[in-house]
């Protein structure tokens, strides 16, 4: 037997198994390079709004007013589509409690009087973002929002020497859905099977849910963590 033939034979044999091989490589590795729909969650934090506060105020020496606005965590789900070369639809529905505390302190000859005033709602938002690729961990968005105030109430509590008083009602925001434009930039970095994007966001509203006590221009910092 001719050992130069029956080596030529094998490899004959074993081509087609080969070439099939080295195709599936080839489109596992072309699939996985092409860009993918990103799906996940998403958490933020406020920088500036959605509630403003205007600090701490003394009306007179024994009259002072002090203003807190809670910075509550929002949360929400977090999708980036791909949707031309290097260009991106995202979409983050979220949810965040909004709210703000006035406490006035009152001095006076009979002791001392506490009130204590608070607007607290439930906030859901949805901002669309037409990003763009920049670079490989830069992509920058913008596009409209919309933003809707429900279950809304204030609290009154007054504590002084004579009564106390605590009390709850309801208090539909003045406007109860606001439509704004969007704008943020984030950071992309696939960190093993997930995608960890930190960001920073900017809205622009057209109204205001709870008159002097919203923001109109607010900033958000925050990331998504997406598969």
């Amino acid at each position: 037997m001719n050992p130069l033939a029956d080596a030529a034979s094998r490899h004959k044999r074993r081509s087609p198994c080969t070439w099939t091989l080295l195709l599936y490589g080839l489109c596992s590795a072309n699939t996985l390079a092409q860009p993918r729909n990103e799906i996940g969650v998403r958490v933020a934090i406020p920088v500036r709004g959605p509630m403003v506060s205007a600090g701490t105020v003394t009306l007179a020496p024994d009259y002072n007013l002090f203003g807190s606005t809670p910075l509550h965590v929002s949360v929400g789900a977090s999708a980036s589509i791909p949707i031309f070369p290097r260009v991106r639809l995202r979409l983050e529905p979220g949810y965040q409690r909004i709210g703000i505390t006035t406490n006035v302190l009152i001095e006076s000859d009979f002791g001392v009087n506490i009130i204590k005033q608070g607007t607290a709602a439930n906030n859901w938002r949805l901002p669309i973002l037409l990003e763009g690729e920049l670079a490989r961990h830069v992509r920058l968005g913008i596009g409209p929002a919309v933003s809707i105030a429900t279950g809304g109430s204030s609290t009154f509590e007054q504590r002084s020497p004579f009564f106390n008083t605590n009390q709850t009602r309801d208090v539909p925001p003045d406007k109860g859905r606001l439509f704004g434009i969007v704008a943020g930039a984030e950071f992309p970095y696939r960190l093993g099977p997930v995608i960890v994007a930190p960001e920073i966001r900017y809205y622009r509203w057209t109204g205001k849910h709870y008159g002097g006590i919203s923001a109109m221009d607010e900033v958000i910092a925050g990331f998504a963590i997406r598969r």
